[in-house]
């Protein structure tokens, strides 16, 4: 397929190309190159699996109407959730789907998948819980990305097996190392102690810091360069504090003199140090990343294409 540059357009590029299945993200890959001023190169991507992917000429897990019914529900409350929280403009649901019908469309995809995969235990029944668990979940823990308790599974794969969600696993945890596309079950980490290069590499709630699982700091407890703070916090003079929520405020990057500005929101600290309102990507006008200055969300799952000139 063609891709548009534009004609001064030079210098070294990283392309990434997806592929679908019915809709949902299923391959992906990248391809550095070097790109002289009016060049039209013809290139091939080799893209791979990013998860199991169930045989969808006779899925025997996904073809119950439970699951269907289970997981559309799922997606709704799950959606519907991030459009509760997501307050600011441009809106999470307008920046990784476009709106709430494709987020459902997406998700519910997603879930299909899971629950087919290899290993998965996964019901109508326990799809309903963790469907349910979206409902009272706090803004900050949807937009971290953490599932609920009641999504919270595990399946039938030892450790050492191949799988890409937790939900496969006995011991609830898949390790995608490096952020890999595949991974395998393996034992839970243990925060301070399991090392890691990625967040992927770590279980549950830890993240990856100075190369150990740790666990996020909350609202004004200590934090670090290996101690970072939770959703929504910044580390100002070592401790969390509330991200600034409002436009005009004064806000620091550097969490020397205050906190950074709530991205959640939709919130940017500029040039001047004040939080600002981020701008969206149209069709018209595409550009997105640092436009004029602006902070510009990419729209509809977009991604931004970083050109090394």
């Amino acid at each position: 397929m063609p891709v548009g540059l534009p004609d001064t357009a030079g210098g070294a590029v990283e392309l990434y190309v997806e592929g679908l299945l019915n809709g949902a993200v299923a391959a992906g890959g990248t391809l550095d190159l070097n790109i002289n001023i009016g060049q039209r190169p013809h290139l091939t991507v080799d893209i791979e699996p990013n998860a199991p992917v169930p045989d969808l000429a006779s899925p025997p897990d996904m073809a119950g109407p439970a699951i269907l019914t289970a997981c559309a529900d799922a997606a709704h409350a799950r959606c519907a959730r991030v459009a509760a929280c997501s307050t600011g403009s441009p809106s999470y649901l307008l920046r990784f789907w476009g709106d709430q019908g494709t987020c459902e469309t997406r998700i519910k995809l997603e879930c299909e998948s899971e629950a087919g995969a290899p290993g998965s235990l996964l019901d109508g029944a326990a799809i309903e819980r963790c469907a349910a668990g979206y409902a009272g979940q706090i803004c900050a823990d949807r937009f971290a990305g953490y599932k609920p308790p009641a999504c919270l599974s595990n399946g039938s794969r030892s450790n050492g097996m191949g799988c890409f969600f937790d939900t496969q696993c006995s011991s609830g945890f898949c390790n995608l190392p490096g952020g890999s596309s595949c991974g395998s079950c393996a034992a839970q980490t243990v925060a301070g102690t399991s090392s890691c290069t990625v967040n992927s590499d770590c279980a549950g709630r830890e993240v990856c810091a100075g190369g150990f699982c740790q666990v996020r700091s909350g609202l004004n407890l200590a934090c670090s360069a290996t101690r970072p703070c939770d959703e929504e916090l910044s580390c100002v003079s070592g401790a969390c504090k509330q991200d600034v929520a409002t436009s005009g405020a004064t806000c620091d990057t550097t969490g020397t003199t205050a906190a950074n500005c709530d991205g959640d929101l939709a919130l940017y600290c500029n040039a001047s140090n004040k939080c600002a309102d981020a701008a969206a990507a149209t069709i018209s006008m595409p550009a997105c990343g640092t436009v004029s200055g602006v902070r510009t969300y990419c729209t509809n799952g977009a991604r931004l294409l970083r050109q090394r000139l």
